[in-house]
């Protein structure tokens, strides 16, 4: 009899549980011995590597020495530290010390501690000095995974990113762009009538609503001017990532002309009406006194304004580049918190989808219109840009701007100028539009908001694509339902006269130099007094969409909302 026959024989003769005891135990010992050979002859992990290449861009266009990282989700340095505490409680128990063990010795995946040394090894190699998470004390997780290397002296961002861009932790590299204001250069200074409020039809706007201090409307630019007699006094002092203190005195002129068209004071007989005569005005300061800043700074003001109770964001600044991760995580965090954010368009005369935050998903993208209700000719224009809003455009007037043809608003010293055009001016027309629905309707999302802003805007011919001119009194009613307009809308409330916008007595138009000898879109002073506007007798409108829109196009982008008087 062989051996084998014996034991399988001796095997029998065991009681039931002797047999399970040694069948556990028969399992135990080829388990182990899988792991033994696994162990051996397993490799240990491999980091994976890509060939994307950073894109060139010109080096006057971004922060010399800068670079922008984004690591991939679970890779970032905060996340592995986090992880790194993880494992350590995790040894404190037989489970977890088997899970760490499995993982670290059968799968042989990196341990975070290892990765962290890789990237102190990789930050060294590319000249690394100093790293930080651009969004300091961020819990959110697309945020938090941002970060902005400063190299030494002499560094090729375009080499570093390559760099980094070798291994697939990494999501994506970019330079600190440097963004700038969309204005014009200034002309003479003369005090000007309010067309473009007029454009807009918000003399029938106000009856319906004048805006409260229940909304906020984050203007991230230059600063304000918030001791302007003609601006709120609660004006909230936010962040200067510029210089990084609180104080978002603006020191240009551009966020205060922006603040103005947005929320100024309105029937107080001085200077001129914003679109709410009451709202809370943030100051969030991104650009320096030449009109530019990093994109690092920008994107912190986006999250500030959002974290600290803005619905609304005005951004009248970009560069041209399609839109980039930084801004569209950044726009994403906004939107994701119920935040509109409204963005100029750009004023190169090309197509807006060559420019950021312009090209981002989730924004309002804004041209400009001049008082003919056509295209301005430096406004940009294309497939990405949702609305026109009156902006100026001197080119009406000979090539200078008149108190026909430029947008007039505040500026810093407690001045008023029309000295400005451009999608900049453009913008903020939206921005205080989309404060007054938010204030009638709370509730509504930012896709809400944009759909009823370009549904029940004004068609206009224009040479290239820029969308409906916007219609405030109309936009009221149709985002009453909170949904795609359609059906009839209820009758205005009755409200107050409409403002009487004037410039303090005994002052007279005078023409005025600027300030500093390069272009900038400030201006000072005052001029004489303004016409005061008509009211316009109240009355009741039914809306509906267009019928002649075909059916395959009833997507509310694409079709007008028709307002006819129902008394």
């Amino acid at each position: 009899m062989s051996k084998l026959t014996q034991l399988f024989n001796r095997f029998k003769s065991f009681s039931q549980s002797k047999k399970i005891a040694y069948i556990i135990l028969g399992i135990l010992v080829i388990f182990f011995a899988y792991l033994l050979v696994v162990t051996i002859f397993k490799k240990p992990q491999k980091l994976a590597v890509t060939e994307r290449t950073a894109k060139y861009y010109e080096p006057a266009s971004y922060v010399s020495g800068q670079v922008i990282v984004k690591y991939k989700a679970g890779f970032s340095p905060g996340e592995l530290e986090q992880a790194i505490g993880e494992r350590e409680k995790k040894q404190r128990s037989i489970g977890g010390k088997i899970k760490i063990f499995w993982r670290d010795n059968i799968q042989k995946q990196m341990t975070p501690q290892e990765y962290l040394s890789l990237f102190q090894e990789l930050d060294k190699q590319a000249g690394v000095t100093y790293k930080e998470k651009l969004f300091k004390d961020s819990k959110d997780p697309m945020l938090r995974r941002h970060y902005l290397l400063k190299l030494k002296s002499g560094s090729d961002a375009i080499i570093v990113q390559n760099l980094y861009l070798k291994y697939g932790f990494i999501e994506g590299t970019q330079p600190n762009f440097i963004d700038e204001i969309f204005a014009t250069t200034p002309d003479d200074l003369y005090y000007p009538q309010m067309w473009g409020l007029q454009k807009i039809q918000m003399s029938d706007a106000w009856d319906a609503a004048k805006g409260s201090k229940s909304v906020t409307a984050a203007v991230i630019d230059t600063g304000i001017d918030y001791t302007h007699q003609d601006l709120p006094d609660d004006i909230i002092k936010g962040k200067n990532f510029i210089s990084g203190s609180d104080d978002p005195r603006d020191d240009k002129g551009h966020g205060t002309h922006v603040a103005g068209t947005i929320g100024a004071l309105a029937n107080n007989k001085i200077g001129v009406s914003g679109i709410n005569w009451d709202l809370k005005l943030m100051a969030v300061k991104v650009l320096g006194s030449g009109g530019s800043g990093p994109s690092s700074g920008i994107v912190q003001g986006i999250r500030y304004a959002v974290d600290n109770g803005a619905r609304v964001i005005n951004m009248s600044l970009g560069g041209a580049r399609s839109c980039d991760f930084l801004y569209q995580d950044a726009i994403n965090y906004a939107l994701s918190k119920g935040v509109v954010v409204v963005v100029a368009a750009g004023n190169s005369n090309a197509d807006a989808s060559g420019f950021s935050p312009a090209s981002c998903s989730g924004v309002v993208t804004v041209a400009a219109t001049g008082p003919n209700d056509q295209r301005a000719y430096y406004s940009n224009h294309g497939s990405v840009v949702e609305l026109a809003a009156p902006g100026g455009d001197k080119k009406i007037s000979g090539g200078v701007c008149t108190v026909s043809s430029c947008i007039i608003s505040t500026v810093p010293g407690g001045g008023y100028s029309y000295n400005y055009q451009g999608t900049s001016m453009a913008s903020p027309h939206v921005a205080g539009a989309a404060a007054l629905v938010l204030f009638l309707y709370p509730n509504l999302t930012p896709q809400q908001v944009s759909d009823c802003l370009v549904a029940s805007a004004d068609p206009i011919s224009t040479d290239k694509p820029i969308g409906p001119r916007l219609n405030v009194f109309k936009a009221l009613q149709a985002c009453s339902s909170g949904a795609p307009p359609g059906a009839p809308t209820p009758t205005l409330p009755p409200g107050v006269p409409t403002p009487t916008p004037t410039l303090p007595p005994g002052v007279t138009p005078t023409p005025t130099t600027p300030a500093q000898s390069t272009p900038t879109p400030t201006g000072g002073g005052s001029g004489g007094s303004s016409p005061t506007p008509t009211p316009t007798p109240i009355k009741t409108y039914n809306c509906v969409v267009d019928p002649n829109c075909p059916p395959a196009q009833k997507v509310i982008q694409q079709c007008q909302l028709i307002c006819t008087p129902s008394n």
